[in-house]
C-alpha cells in the first residue's frame, strides 16, 4: 500500500499544482472563470467522497479501479482534449482526487489489522512522499519538455499505479482478483 499510495498521489501532484495554468492555456479559463471551475471541482470532490464512503465496503474493487483509472486518464484528456473537454475534465477530476485518500486509507486500515496505527503512519508518510515527488517531477518536466509532456508523464505514473494495484492484489489474491473485478 505504501508504494501504491506514493505512485497514485505522485500522479496527481505531477499535474494538479498546474490546474490554473492548464485551465488558462488549454481552455482559455481566465482569472474570472477559474474560481467557478475550482468551486465545481470541489463540489464534485465532496460528492465523490460521500459516494465512496458509502460504497467502498461493498464495491471496493470497482471503486478502486474507477478512481485509479480516472486519475490515469484525466491528464490525457486535458493534454489532448478540446477546450470544452478540458474544462469538463478539470471539474470532474475533483472526484477521483478527493476520493483517493479515503480509498487508500480504508485499505490500509483493513489490511493492517492490529497494526493499524503503524500502517496509518506509513500511509501518511507515503502520501507526503507522493506529494513531494510528484510536485518535484511536475515542476521540472514542463520547463524541459512542455505542459503536454507533463500531463503524459502524470498519466503514465497513474497507469503504473493502476497496474501495481491490479498485480499486487490488496487482498492477497493478486491479478486473479483484479481480473475478476475488471470483468464484472
Amino acid at each position: 500500500m505504501v508504494v501504491l499510495t506514493a505512485l497514485a498521489v505522485g500522479a496527481v501532484y505531477l499535474a494538479y499544482p498546474f490546474i490554473s495554468l492548464l485551465a488558462d492555456r488549454r481552455a482559455g479559463v481566465g482569472a474570472t472563470g477559474f474560481p467557478l471551475l475550482l468551486v465545481a471541482h470541489g463540489v464534485l470532490g465532496v460528492l465523490a467522497v460521500l459516494f465512496v464512503s458509502r460504497w467502498i465496503d461493498r464495491s471496493r474493487g470497482r471503486i478502486s479501479v474507477a478512481i485509479l483509472g480516472l486519475l490515469a486518464i484525466s491528464p490525457l484528456a486535458v493534454a489532448f482534449g478540446s477546450p470544452a473537454m478540458v474544462v469538463l475534465v478539470l471539474v470532474l477530476w475533483g472526484a477521483p482526487i478527493a476520493s483517493l485518500p479515503p480509498m487508500l486509507h480504508t485499505d490500509v486500515i483493513r489490511l493492517a489489522g492490529p497494526a493499524a496505527d503503524v500502517a496509518s503512519s506509513a500511509y501518511v508518510v507515503a502520501f507526503q512522499v507522493g506529494i513531494a515527488g510528484g510536485s518535484a517531477i511536475g515542476a521540472q518536466v514542463p520547463q524541459l519538455y512542455g505542459l503536454t509532456s507533463m500531463l503524459v508523464v502524470a498519466a503514465a505514473v497513474g497507469f503504473v499505479a493502476l497496474v501495481f494495484w491490479a498485480v499486487s492484489g490488496r487482498d492477497g489474491a493478486g491479478l486473479a482478483t483484479a481480473s475478476r473485478t475488471l470483468a464484472s
